[in-house]
């Protein structure tokens, strides 16, 4: 078996889309992944599968999630390798002088379209710092608080 983290976008957030995580537990069990455990109630998942194709884990959860609880959601899956080069590939990782807790990383389900590509620079003049590498589609955004007067 290979352990793989699952993002469901979406669900639980503002009133909509709830799910309960002891029912996405058993949901994921019942299409034969194991040892899943869920963070909070943010439709993050981490679980142990036989399926080694990330791509076919996100449809079999999405279909799954869409037949038990009546709603579609988008449903992204990582291998923990994935994560961690993430992780290890951070361009703010090493800036010593920034608060750990500001780093945010987003990850993408597909190639960005046409973007603002001035706002973006805009922004990095200003108190973030954007880093958009299209491989893996991921968004790392470190938060750069402004100094007290």
């Amino acid at each position: 078996m290979k352990t793989y983290i699952s993002i469901l976008r979406g669900i639980n957030v503002s009133g909509q889309k709830l799910i309960k995580m002891d029912a996405l537990r058993t949901a994921y069990e019942n299409i034969g992944i194991r040892n899943v455990t869920t963070y909070v109630q943010s439709g993050n998942v981490i679980f142990d599968a036989l399926e080694t194709d990330p791509e076919k884990l996100e449809k079999m959860i999405y279909s799954r999630v869409e037949k038990d609880f009546g709603f579609e959601v988008p449903v992204m899956v990582l291998t923990v390798e994935k994560l961690k080069q993430v992780v290890d590939n951070n361009p703010f990782g090493y800036d010593r002088d920034k608060d750990p807790a500001f780093l945010h990383v987003t990850f993408l389900s597909s190639k960005p379209g046409k973007y603002d590509s001035s706002a973006i620079e805009e922004k990095n003049r200003k108190a973030r710092k954007f880093y958009l590498p299209m491989k893996p589609f991921i968004c790392i955004v470190q938060m750069v608080m402004d100094e007290p007067n």
